[in-house]
């Protein structure tokens, strides 16, 4: 098992809703977007899409996705699964705080604040169940970064159809990323364990990763000084004076 102190429990486990960097870090090991941050150079790199095509103006952006994407429950990914999702994170009903993220599409904004009901007026495409087609509103150089957040991350249609506001905590939980969740223990820890069916799944570390909701400083050293956790995840989380000798280990 690998054990991280990762900072307050989760606020949800929704893409759309999360606001905290320790939420993402959670969110983004069960749910992935057309494109992932390379863990080394930090630049965008294909994930649920295996290559894009990009129009001479800027403007268009074609996204195919890999052959034989699926939901950690069997079920295929396809476009028609990014659509939905992008929509809904621009849906003013969802509330997402960082729906500004995918205001470069074409009629997002207009959609998030209202003026624009149409969710279907939405500057993205299925064009059919490999291929999706995304017009911008204007040359957007990082919007290939901007897809690896986690706002723009693939959910699934039918569990939050079938349960709500409750789809998160509903198990078993469809996911799109590297990771499953095996439970969600307020004040306790999330467990997380690999996704057998994640397209990368061969190169995917650490069978079990435990995620400890820990605030306290003296609390996090004291886990880690002990060896109950491997990592101390939020900086903030470790006094100034300790972070070079922590570091040196």
């Amino acid at each position: 098992d690998f054990v991280v102190i990762n900072g307050p429990d989760p606020e949800s486990l929704d893409p759309a809703i999360i606001t905290s960097q320790a939420d993402g870090r959670i969110v983004s090991a069960l749910f992935e977007g057309l494109t992932r941050f390379n863990a080394v150079t930090a630049q965008a790199e294909p994930a649920l899409a295996k290559r894009w095509d990009i129009s001479g103006d800027g403007t268009v952006y074609t996204f195919h996705l890999r052959d034989g994407l699926q939901w950690s429950t069997g079920e295929p990914i396809t476009a028609r699964d990014v659509v939905y999702s992008w929509r809904r994170a621009v849906d003013p009903a969802t509330a997402s705080d960082y729906a500004g993220m995918l205001f470069y599409v074409k009629n997002a904004e207009s959609i998030n604040a209202g003026k624009t009901t149409d969710l279907s007026q939405l500057g993205v495409r299925a064009i059919d169940a490999k291929t999706v087609r995304v017009e911008l509103t204007a040359p957007t150089p990082f919007f290939l970064e901007l897809c690896a957040f986690w706002t723009l991350a693939v959910v699934p249609e039918k569990a939050i159809s079938r349960h709500g506001d409750q789809w998160c905590l509903r198990q078993p939980l469809p996911v799109s990323g590297s990771h499953t969740l095996e439970f969600w223990h307020v004040r306790d820890r999330v467990r997380l364990r690999n996704n057998p069916l994640y397209w990368d799944a061969s190169n995917t570390r650490n069978n079990v990763v435990d995620l400890l909701p820990v605030e306290s400083p003296a609390t996090a050293i004291n886990l880690f000084e002990a060896g109950q956790a491997d990592v101390i995840w939020d900086k903030s989380l470790v006094p100034t004076e300790l972070l070079d000798a922590l570091s040196q280990r």
